[in-house]
């Protein structure tokens, strides 16, 4: 095999796996948390939760909004994650119910002790402040 021929190959065989990290499709929501009104990204499938924010240079939006059927109390992983975090935890009256902050390829983000939460919004470090008990309000 020539030179060229390697170089082409290990180049297609370096998209293809860009690319299937981005084959996950998500939705979009506008969410408001008091006054503050969000344009985010929503995971609500398991794909989706996932995929997460893995792989990304930058935030698309203003974050990523993580929906779950029942509460949950697992981890997030921050593996692959390119850029720092501000992690808000929401219970099922969509009260925030804890903050965490994550750093870029950090193995894990804590979640709230002693509380479950059905919704996570993950926002980029520093960008947003929420109150404790600030209700999130999913608009569309």
């Amino acid at each position: 095999m020539s030179e060229t021929q390697q170089t082409a190959e290990e180049w297609s065989e370096r998209m293809r796996a860009i690319l299937s990290t981005h084959d996950v499709c998500f939705g979009l929501a506008l969410i408001k948390l008091g006054d503050v009104e969000l344009i985010t990204e929503v995971a609500d499938r398991a794909e989706q939760w996932k995929m997460g924010l893995k792989h990304r240079p930058k935030m698309r939006h203003d974050g990523m909004l993580f929906s779950f059927n029942k509460p949950q109390t697992a981890r997030f992983t921050m593996t692959d994650v390119n850029f720092d975090l501000d992690v808000y935890w929401f219970d099922s009256d969509m009260n925030m119910v804890g903050k965490s902050s994550a750093k870029a390829g950090a193995p894990f983000v804590e979640t709230p002790q002693g509380h479950h939460y059905t919704h996570a919004l993950e926002v980029p470090a520093g960008s947003i402040e929420v109150p404790f008990g600030t209700r999130l309000t999913i608009a569309g």
